[in-house]
């Protein structure tokens, strides 16, 4: 066979073998995109909740507590509180909760089968944050060590905070609830799923209370 023609037919050859891989690709399924996985990104997005949850307006309306959870939750958002490692709950230990509310549950954090605990939905939330900051509660802190942050399979990201301390602050009063915290975020970094696993709370004074006390018992 002269030399032009066999380059010719290894030339057709080549481009059938090019088709038939193109043609199999095709009907392959693309795999799905993923977004970049931005670091820190939860962590910042829960920056933004605190400081938009201590701007509150002085009147502490339920609207304002409505457009709070709509921008922050999703519909299917879930808020938790487990106590579970508690040996005592005493009342401020339940926050907004009466101690009727509480369930058994199993918490996904400190691993309790048989545990104590809470549970908010996205529709009752604006009502909760409503008694609770009009119910005596001047502030709401948060203190957080490092945060742990990854994207699971589903896309969804999740920031694991290994200790959490929230402190409530009371006109004459500061309960102090030591835990673990996670959260999960939605693509659009509304939050899915809200949890804190309390190990040990305590209620601190102002001096100024408890100083006169102690002078009358010294005399």
């Amino acid at each position: 066979m002269p030399q032009l023609q066999r380059a010719h037919l290894q030339q057709q050859q080549q481009q059938m073998q090019l088709r038939r891989q193109l043609q199999q690709q095709a009907m392959q399924p693309a795999p799905a995109m993923k977004r970049p996985y931005e670091g820190g990104i939860c962590a910042r997005r829960l920056m933004q909740y605190l400081y938009h949850q201590g701007q509150r307006p002085a009147d502490n309306t339920i609207s304002y507590w409505r457009k709070f959870v709509a921008e922050y939750y999703s519909p299917r958002a879930k808020k938790r509180w487990c106590l579970s490692l508690y040996d005592n709950v005493g009342h401020h230990a339940l926050g907004v909760f009466p101690p009727a509310a509480m369930e058994a549950w199993h918490c996904e954090i400190c691993g309790s089968k048989s545990g104590r605990g809470f549970e908010a939905t996205f529709e009752v939330l604006p009502r909760l944050n409503e008694i609770k900051f009009g119910g005596g509660v001047i502030e709401e802190l948060l203190f957080l060590d490092l945060p742990r942050e990854w994207r699971l399979h589903s896309g969804v990201m999740m920031v694991q905070y290994e200790k959490a301390v929230q402190e409530s602050v009371y006109e004459q009063l500061r309960v102090v609830r030591e835990g673990q915290l996670r959260i999960v975020f939605s693509h659009e970094l509304k939050i899915l799923s809200w949890e804190f696993c309390a190990r040990r709370h305590e209620e601190l004074l102002p001096r100024k209370i408890v100083a006169p006390q102690v002078l009358i018992f010294l005399l």
